[in-house]
């Protein structure tokens, strides 16, 4: 069997007695997943010191110093703690009852071990399972080992997952249009009449505006410097605008 996870024990001398630190957290609580096998790594020379701290289970905090007894289902032992290659490993059977790791020779060393289902979001490592999926499902792309016989790209063994009572209403309401549509840009302020086009009024008063009878003063007609002067010009209705008429 292929181990799920290794946990580093070592055993520190604290103000309360000696302790089980694992990964370096004082009498951490683990999870520990059904259908997983857990190693419990005791080749730290602190497991052995005084007449040794080996690891063992039970389903009674403290275990055997609460008047609880030794939890065996799926445990092995290799070693002596404290020397090379020692470990207690659990393989966690299914529907596992809330376990306790504790020190077979000094009580208040341990702390408590959940039992999870396998299928817990990172229950294992990456890419072990599939989320909210269960563990069964093992056929298909990224489930099986590369290039498994039998297996092809994305195929999920005909599995069929089919969600329910989930329901979703949505509602626009009716959209208004309430500005004029072929306003333009160019000729007035933004949004005034269509594009292209003008209403602009140009008012023509006096003779300083107009001098429709005086063509012989426009400019270039006469020389310069001769005439009512340079600037002088003959402006007919028509010029502006388009106007026509008087």
């Amino acid at each position: 069997m292929s181990v799920t996870r290794t946990f580093t024990v070592t055993v520190v001398s604290t103000g309360s007695g000696n302790k089980y630190f694992i990964d370096g957290v004082q009498q951490d609580t683990l999870n520990l997943a059904e259908g997983g096998t857990f190693r419990f790594d005791q080749s730290d020379s602190s497991n052995g010191s005084g007449i040794g701290h080996p690891l063992r289970f039970s389903t009674t905090n403290d275990g055997t110093h609460s008047g609880g007894s030794e939890y065996t289902t799926g445990v092995t032992t290799n070693g002596t703690p404290g020397q090379a290659g020692a470990y207690t490993q659990i393989e966690v059977a299914a529907s596992a009852p809330t376990l306790y790791y504790y020190c077979t020779n000094h009580s208040g060393m341990g702390g408590q071990a959940n039992t999870i289902s396998g299928d817990s979001y990172g229950a294992f490592g990456w890419n072990v399972n599939r989320w909210g999926v269960e563990s069964a499902i093992v056929v298909g792309w990224g489930a099986d080992s590369w290039n498994e016989p039998g297996t092809t790209w994305n195929d999920l063994g005909d599995v069929l997952l089919t969600p329910s009572g989930f329901a979703i209403t949505s509602s626009l309401g009716s959209p208004t249009i309430s500005a004029e549509i072929n306003k333009g840009w160019g000729q007035d302020t933004w949004g005034n009449e269509t594009w292209g086009q003008s209403g602009m009024l140009v008012e023509l008063t006096g003779p300083d505006a107009i001098q429709s009878n005086v063509s012989a003063n426009a400019w270039n007609d006469a020389t310069w410097g001769r005439g009512q002067g340079w600037g002088i010009f003959s402006l007919a209705v028509a010029d502006v605008m388009g106007l026509t008429g008087v």
